[in-house]
């Protein structure tokens, strides 16, 4: 992948328009909207990233990993992990969904839920509040092992959250089936 974050907005005619947001991104894979619109991904381990992280994406800011095509990119003012995810508790984050349902789904609105995708599954949530016009926050557990490769998570208008899978979500396995 690039390692960047990056806008579709329609052009003129068919041809779309790309716009680069932000930078240094490893496996930049869950994208969710929070409070105001603002976006915020998710961002594996591995290679130069120590754990997994939920950053709230700034224009223009790098967020650390070294992409070797794209150079340029490390001189950029550095972003920051909004949080990030204890290595113990998750090898491969992916999808995130943002609790928008008001109360719907229990006393956790306004807090981000992500997909942890390997050895057995689980859900991690993440609480975030804006300290000094930066988010900060914390993880916790949500749901532990025995969910089968989670990948992507989606709240309905109804407040119920729907979790898409793979069934076998080791690197390189066969079939990867989904549920």
């Amino acid at each position: 992948g690039s390692g960047e974050v990056l806008r579709l907005m329609p052009g003129d005619g068919a041809q779309a328009v790309i716009e680069e947001v932000a930078f240094g991104f490893r496996n930049p894979v869950g994208f969710a909207l929070g409070l105001d619109g603002e976006l915020f991904v998710t961002d594996n381990q591995g290679e130069w990233v120590a754990a997994n992280k939920l950053c709230h994406v700034e224009a223009g800011k790098y967020y650390g990993y070294p992409n070797p095509v794209q150079k340029e990119h490390a001189s950029k003012p550095a972003g920051k992990a909004a949080c990030w995810v204890p290595y113990a508790w998750a090898k491969s984050v992916n999808g995130v969904a943002y609790d928008a349902a008001g109360g719907k789904f229990g006393p956790f609105a306004g807090q981000f839920f992500l997909a942890e995708l390997m050895f057995g599954g689980a859900i991690v949530r993440a609480s975030l509040e804006q300290v000094n016009g930066e988010y900060q926050g914390a993880c916790f557990p949500f749901w532990g092992k025995g969910l089968l490769g989670p990948l992507v998570l989606a709240f309905d208008p109804a407040g119920r959250l729907f979790v898409g899978a793979i069934t076998e979500p080791g690197w390189m396995s066969q079939p990867d089936r989904g549920a």
